[in-house]
């Protein structure tokens, strides 16, 4: 399979960084995992006015999270981050928590642990990759030809 990772910046300010992705860059890309929302054992699957991924998708996400990597991991809805970018090229994507809490303030704090279980749900995650997606379960891909 083909991995790419994309890092960005100024998620908060308009998701500026993901926006600026070629679209080019996604086409191939079945399914997309954002480590970035805040707490312990979230799998944010929409925020309030899109969903990120099929239901299908999320349920095996979420069963695979519990049953192979215990750690009491939840689907809930989160507000908008870079997700939003990958779903809206029809890609099945979810933010997984990162272990950290009061972002942007001097009282940030990350979760060691925490964190490290997204790590390892995350590894777990890319190792079954194959058996994640199958043909025709996907979302639609919203491709655009630029001439």
């Amino acid at each position: 399979c083909t991995l790419k990772i994309i890092f960005t910046v100024e998620e908060e300010i308009g998701l500026k960084g993901a926006r600026a992705v070629n679209d080019f860059f996604l086409w191939d890309i079945d399914m997309a995992f954002v480590v970035d929302r805040r707490g312990i054992g979230d799998l944010v699957t929409s925020c309030y006015d899109m969903q990120f991924c099929t239901e299908q998708f999320a349920r095996r996400i979420h069963r695979y999270a519990n049953d192979r990597h215990p750690g009491n991991w939840r689907i809930v809805q989160g507000g908008s981050s870079d997700t939003r970018i990958w779903a809206s090229q029809g890609i099945n994507s979810m933010n997984i928590s990162a272990g950290y809490f009061n972002e942007h303030t001097e009282m940030e704090s990350l979760d060691i642990e925490a964190n490290y279980r997204s790590y390892e749900l995350l590894i777990l995650l890319l190792q079954e990759s194959r058996f994640l997606v199958r043909p025709h379960t996907t979302a639609t891909r919203n491709r655009i030809v630029k001439k």
